[in-house]
């Protein structure tokens, strides 16, 4: 049967036994349809809240903390700023009682998100929320916010979310001037991370700008920050207005990107021929050798490869990757053969890749890797038979 998932605290004054013991706790159904009940009435240190989660709750009735140390921890108020982890706000309750000068204030809804986030991410791992954003030494609520009592008002009154909190921290402590509310309206056009990174790499005598620059062009922070890296690589004067902040920042952005493609393209293409003709004699030499197993029967034929360029056009009209076997090909560490029809021998048809010392077929590969048609193995065949043969009959003729 499946175990009933739990969430559990109990509110006791250890001190004063008479208390009243109350036990929050999620109940679901068993697959006989009994409801169950887990575990002992005692406090746990590690627990799983699935208040809000379960299949079947019976209703809350706030009378149930009437005479226990949780009488007044202001659960009813964390629960009208939707908080669905009865469990957490209590354990923390119950190890930070400021928690609730917090709810009183109506920043119920900052507690429930901090809550959230260490739930969702395991922070907490089934213990109590530490929300290190909350002075816990303090108990006034703004101090506890790290807030003057302007600010505070000012995000009681426009509702600031966590993350709002955190962006006017970060401007505030870099020791900026943040107009309320207008600053904060251009602040939430940024996420956190990308404020505390331009904080960190930017100039702040040109942070406003920058962020209203990146308002206008809808862009983040990483993509202007590229942008001018790459440009001041290039030697382009960024003290120019018109450089450092283009019209178009994305469009300035993407050229940029595709210069420095098209340059790597240039080197890869010059270091590629280098290595081809540092190659173009072994692949000659090879061309040589291979030639002796050269055969033609029923329609088809099967010579080596001639060079390396004959080698990247057969990939590229079949689309498979032989031309990366090039340098393998060269030293001898394996041999590439094209398979043409009689009828058509400069087009391609089948790459085959042959070791010589075991005289086995690796693979033989058609249009798109395509696997061998039955002419195509029966020819494959015939020519192993022949070049099997013809190894013994020199062998036999040396000992002759």
């Amino acid at each position: 049967r499946r175990e009933p998932a739990s969430a559990e605290l109990v509110a006791q004054d250890l001190e004063q036994p008479a208390k009243k013991i109350v036990r929050l706790m999620g109940y679901v159904k068993n697959i006989g349809g009994a409801i169950s009940l887990f575990g002992e009435w005692k406090q746990r240190k590690q627990f799983v809240d699935t208040y809000g989660k379960m299949q079947f709750l019976m209703p809350w009735d706030p009378a149930i903390l009437e005479g226990t140390t949780a009488e007044n921890c202001k659960l009813d108020l964390y629960i009208k700023a939707e908080g669905k982890r009865l469990v957490r706000y209590l354990a923390l309750w119950r190890r930070r009682p400021a928690v609730e000068n917090l709810l009183v204030q109506d920043c119920g809804h900052l507690v429930r998100d901090w809550i959230d986030k260490e739930a969702q991410s395991g922070c907490d791992r089934g213990g109590v929320p530490k929300i290190p954003e909350v002075n816990w030494k303090e108990k006034r609520p703004a101090r506890m916010l790290g807030l003057n009592k302007e600010e505070f008002r000012r995000l009681r009154q426009d509702g600031w979310s966590t993350a709002d909190l955190d962006r006017y921290r970060l401007a505030r402590d870099a020791g900026l001037t943040v107009r309320l509310p207008a600053d904060m309206e251009l602040l939430r056009t940024a996420e956190v991370y990308n404020i505390s990174r331009m904080l960190e790499e930017h100039p702040k005598a040109e942070f406003w700008r920058t962020l209203r620059y990146l308002h206008r062009q809808k862009a983040d922070w990483s993509a202007l920050r590229d942008y001018w890296r790459m440009a001041e690589q290039d030697g382009m004067d960024l003290t120019d207005n018109l450089v450092r902040w283009p019209r178009n920042l994305n469009a300035a952005h993407q050229r940029q990107i595709n210069e420095r493609q098209a340059e790597q393209e240039r080197a890869y293409a010059e270091k590629r021929a280098k290595e081809r003709e540092a190659r173009r004699e072994s692949f000659a030499q090879r061309a040589a050798g291979l030639e002796q197993y050269a055969f033609e029967l029923d329609g088809l034929l099967i010579r080596p490869c001639a060079d390396e360029n004959e080698l990247i056009a057969e990939g590229k009209a079949l689309h498979h990757c032989v031309a990366n076997y090039a340098q393998d090909h060269a030293e001898g560490k394996t041999a590439i053969f094209f398979i043409r029809k009689t009828s058509a021998p400069d087009e391609p048809f089948y790459t085959l890749e042959f070791d010589e010392k075991a005289k086995v077929v690796r693979q033989n590969r058609g249009l798109r890797n395509c696997d061998r048609t039955e002419e195509v193995k029966a020819f494959e065949t015939a020519w192993l038979d022949w070049v099997r043969s013809m190894k013994r009959v020199k062998v036999c003729a040396k000992s002759a």
